[in-house]
């Protein structure tokens, strides 16, 4: 019997430690997938102020395609920091599409929800770029236009 106990005693050790090493592995895969996406982030945000920097505007970029009225989908700082620098230009930004439309404290355009009625536009640019395959084919049967990511617009400016 005592050695029955040794046996369940080592296997329930050997077996925490599978169940929190797993945990582990999680944490770190998530958190990797994390800095990956923040970083991929940051070198577009880079680009962009060398764009800027150079006096490249998305506007023109836009203009040349022929797309005149936009939709922005997701407003976060990318999706912000686009719409400011199309203030002012012959690119109409039509309304901004976003999952969490009425969480936002948005006031300088509308905001509407995927689920929502999302009027003809010219093109969407999508901001959150890393889900711009999901948030395409969800949207693909929906709308008849194209779609572009801000990163793909920008890292076209800059070659």
């Amino acid at each position: 019997m005592h050695k029955l106990g040794k046996i369940l005693g080592i296997s329930g050790v050997i077996g925490g430690v599978i169940v929190v090493g797993n945990k582990i592995v999680s944490l770190v895969k998530r958190y990797k997938e994390n800095a990956d996406k923040y970083y991929a982030f940051f070198l577009l945000e880079n680009e962009w102020l060398k764009l800027k920097q150079m006096e490249v505007k998305i506007a023109d970029y836009l203009l040349d395609c022929q797309y005149k009225k936009i939709a922005i989908y997701g407003m976060n700082s990318l999706g912000e920091a686009l719409y400011r620098e199309l203030i002012n230009t012959d690119v109409e930004v039509v309304y901004t599409i976003d999952k969490n439309a009425d969480g936002l404290n948005v006031h300088y355009c509308d905001v509407l929800k995927p689920s929502d009625e999302l009027p003809p536009v010219d093109v969407v640019i999508v901001t959150p770029f890393i889900y711009f395959k999901e948030i395409h084919k969800s949207l693909d049967k929906k709308m008849k236009c194209p779609f572009i990511s801000i990163q793909d617009i920008i890292y076209e400016l800059s070659e």
